[in-house]
């Protein structure tokens, strides 16, 4: 991860980007399918997010 190679390393919000993608594709497909696209409404989905903590949110060093 590029948040890695900062210092310190910043924390991130990480989810699978392909299965973003994969879920959203299906949902237009849908969409497109219907009858009526316009009356289309997308039951509410949740993906797996994690939260990775990393030294971007400790407390600032204390300086000398």
């Amino acid at each position: 991860l590029v948040a890695e190679l900062h210092d310190p390393p910043i924390a991130v919000v990480q989810r699978d980007a392909a299965e973003l993608g994969t879920h959203g594709a299906r949902m237009l497909l849908a969409a497109l399918s219907a009858e009526d696209p316009r009356s289309y409404r997308a039951e509410p989905t949740i993906l797996p997010t994690r939260f990775m903590p990393r030294a971007s949110c400790q407390p600032p060093r204390s300086r000398p």
